[in-house]
């Protein structure tokens, strides 16, 4: 179930909501499902049925929040967030494992994930969620990725990224520095990106990152830019095998 919420989110009391948010699912370079306005067509049943199993908040029928089902094979997918009028504002993107299905027949996991935007300040800081199911601890490793964005031609990446990890309101991780830190600590988090895939950060490197490790419930991660910086971020969170 991918959703990307803007009008409701107004029932939060969220300022400057997106106001025709689409979501369009893809995989490599091909969308195979896109959505604008959930409730318009044949799976509004089915997405308000999903939501409500999976725990997500409803949306208003007739709201022009976007929502849709899609099955895809184990591998990468991308969830790609707009504006269908070309306006802006804020939005949320969220991404639901739906075991229910009959399709399914095995329980199914994600391995890593991770968010690319414009941060800012304010409501404009990132603000990326996920839960931990099961009944043991996972390490994970989290990454906030700013300068070394540019060797992939991602232009007006954030300077100096941090983060913070929240269980609720409590704080139980941060980036705590400007850079990578100590030479062994960086070597620690070389071998957590070699292990997940993960492409390797620049000696010295500006960019933030962590290992953590969480006990089963719900998270959020809070990336912003040292000093009120603003620029584009790719936040990362693999769990480590």
């Amino acid at each position: 179930l991918a959703r990307g919420a803007g009008p409701a989110l107004s029932a939060f009391g969220v300022p400057d909501p997106l106001a025709d948010p689409r979501v369009a699912v893809f995989r490599g370079a091909q969308a195979v499902a896109t959505n604008d306005d959930w409730s318009v067509g044949s799976d509004a049943a089915g997405i308000a049925a999903a939501s409500d199993r999976l725990g997500a908040f409803a949306f208003a029928p007739g709201s022009r929040d976007s929502a849709l089902l899609v099955r895809t094979p184990a591998g990468a997918t991308t969830v790609h967030l707009s504006s269908a009028d070309g306006g802006t504002g804020v939005a949320l993107s969220e991404l639901y494992l739906d075991g229910a299905l009959p399709s399914v027949t095995r329980s199914p996991r994600v391995a890593n994930f991770s968010v690319r935007t414009h941060v800012g300040t304010g409501a404009e800081t990132l603000i990326a969620g996920f839960t931990l199911a099961g009944e043991q601890t996972r390490t994970l490793l989290v990454r906030a990725v700013g300068p070394t964005l540019a060797r992939f031609g991602v232009g007006n990446g954030l300077a100096e990224p941090q983060f913070t990890v929240f269980r609720g309101t409590t704080i139980v991780a941060a980036s705590g520095q400007s850079n990578l830190g100590g030479a062994q600590y960086f070597d620690l988090l070389k071998e957590a990106s070699r292990a997940v895939g993960a492409f390797a950060l620049d000696t010295g490197s500006k960019d933030a990152a962590l290992l953590t490790t969480l006990a089963p419930g719900g998270y959020t991660v809070q990336v912003s830019g040292v000093g009120g910086g603003t620029g584009v971020v790719l936040l990362e969170v693999y769990e480590i095998p």
